[in-house]
Formats: C-alpha cells, structure tokens, sequence
C-alpha cells in the first residue's frame, strides 16, 4: 500500500509521519527516499494545521545544501511568517547556541571555581 496520497505526493507511510503530531517519531531511511520530503511536508503541516509557531521548531540536518532546500520548499509550503524558523546544520546550530550561551557558561565556570 505504497499508493501516493493525493494531498501531498506522499506514500502512506510518509503521509503518516507527516500528520502524527501527538508524539515524537523517528524518520529512518536510505539515500534518495524523500526525507527532506517527508521533514519539509511535516514541518509545514505542524505550521499550517497544528498552528505550532515557528519559533517552537528546529529542524537540523547534516548539510548546507539539504538546509538550503528545505528552507526553499518551506517557503512555498508555510502559510505563516517563517522568519523565527530555524533551519541549521548541526555543526552551525551547535555553534549558535554556543554563542548564545557563553556568558551563562562562563559565568557557571567562574562560580564553579
């Protein structure tokens, strides 16, 4: 029963990981199967249906260019404003938040001492 859904040229499996919403789920799978389909098309969904704001999801990936293509595919997907919505890597979302930090983590390490 891989038939696609109609709605969002999705297989019904895809189509499942895109609408659950009411707990968390893992997406496994081989190169070329439509996972930054699948993340795209969920992101989107817990936007427009579930009303999540933008600024509670972070969607993080290995590469810039799977980055790049999911905020482009999201921008002709999202009926809000996605100016809070986080799209990184992991090594550049590690990074930011590093740098949003350092002052609690050095004023943890001084009081520490």
């Amino acid at each position: 029963m891989s038939r696609p859904h109609a709605k969002y040229s999705l297989n019904q499996q895809q189509h499942q990981a895109v609408t659950t919403c009411d707990r968390s789920l893992l997406v496994l799978a081989g190169a070329g199967s439509g996972k930054t389909g699948v993340i795209t098309h969920k992101i989107a969904h817990l936007i427009n249906v579930a009303r999540i704001k933008p600024t509670q999801i972070i969607a993080v990936t290995f590469t810039n260019k799977a980055a790049r293509e999911m905020q482009s595919r999201l921008r002709q997907q999202v009926n809000a404003d996605m100016g809070e919505l986080t799209i990184a890597t992991f090594h550049s979302f590690g990074l930011k938040l590093l740098r949003s930090e350092r002052a609690a983590m050095c004023a943890t390490a001084v009081t520490a001492l």
